[in-house]
């Protein structure tokens, strides 16, 4: 038979496993805490890199149609800035906007060597902007004639 001094004995030994328990529990649910904390944040930093390449390609995008406008001597006689920047938020009025896209145009002779080639130029748009620690870059090209759509601009 079982004395009162047995059954606290065995009492206090189911305590000691549930501690043990509750310790295994708080380290699984710190690591799971951590993980979604990480996961988070990798998502916050792919949808900043999405609003940047995203403003880059707008950026791009509108200084290449601005060669559309452009008359044949403006662009061989590099009527054309050179370079610009452009701010992050174009829409602001505020004096810190962030950070500034700085870009670069290049005007060459067409790498072709058809009798047309000299009625074409090769027009390349360059943009970089500061992310993080890294500088992003991106960059495209087109060629424009002569006869390019400005003498359609009514």
């Amino acid at each position: 038979m079982k004395t009162r001094n047995d059954r606290a004995i065995q009492h206090h030994g189911g305590w000691a496993f549930t501690l043990i328990e509750v310790m295994v529990a708080t380290g699984i649910t710190g690591v799971l805490f951590i993980a979604l904390l990480s996961g988070m944040s990798y998502g916050f930093s792919l949808v900043r890199m999405g609003r940047e390449n995203l403003r880059a390609t707008q950026i791009l995008v509108e200084k290449m149609e601005q060669f559309r406008l452009f008359n044949w001597e403006q662009i061989i006689t590099n009527g054309v800035p050179a370079t610009f920047t452009e701010p992050f938020f174009p829409m602001t009025n505020q004096v810190d906007v962030g950070f500034y896209y700085t870009g670069s145009v290049t005007i060459a002779s067409a790498p072709l060597t058809e009798s047309y080639a000299g009625n074409l130029r090769l027009v390349t748009v360059s943009i970089s902007w500061p992310s993080g620690k890294m500088i992003r870059q991106r960059q495209t090209s087109t060629l424009v004639g002569k006869n390019g759509l400005y003498n359609y601009v009514y």
